[in-house]
């Protein structure tokens, strides 16, 4: 993962390039599991030191309308992990999300996107004693 060096205090763009995966959770059917990887270095090659990993937050844009329905403004923002849970979704939604990294006020260009339909879910079986 890159970001684009910070050449001066008014701050160039930032850069992230980032895979997220959304993955659906089998013990909690309506639920997506985000993840991506933090930058380690910036676009020149220079590692991003300890003090600014650790100011580097994230925005989650989610959309439910099928690709490139996310919104333009940030359905969470401020994350501090790499990881996020969303709920709430039935059977045959689609969900579609991007991420995008800040850092001192910076905010990088948005991921990839990524998109999980979710699956119908089995009714639980009945059981009956004779």
């Amino acid at each position: 993962m890159k970001l684009s060096r910070l050449s001066s205090l008014a701050g160039a763009a930032l850069v992230l390039t980032a895979s997220l995966a959304l993955a659906q959770s089998s013990s909690s059917p309506g639920t997506a599991s985000w993840t991506w990887t933090a930058p380690t270095d910036y676009t020149d090659g220079t590692p991003i030191s300890a003090t600014d990993a650790a100011k580097i937050t994230y925005s989650l844009y989610l959309g439910t309308k099928g690709p490139q329905s996310e919104p333009s403004t940030p359905t969470v923002s401020g994350l501090t992990s790499t990881a996020y849970t969303s709920s709430g979704y039935t059977a045959g939604e689609v969900v579609c999300g991007r991420v995008s990294a800040v850092l001192n006020g910076e905010q990088s260009a948005e991921s990839n996107e990524a998109c999980k339909t979710f699956a119908a879910i089995p009714k639980a079986p009945a059981l009956a004693v004779r």
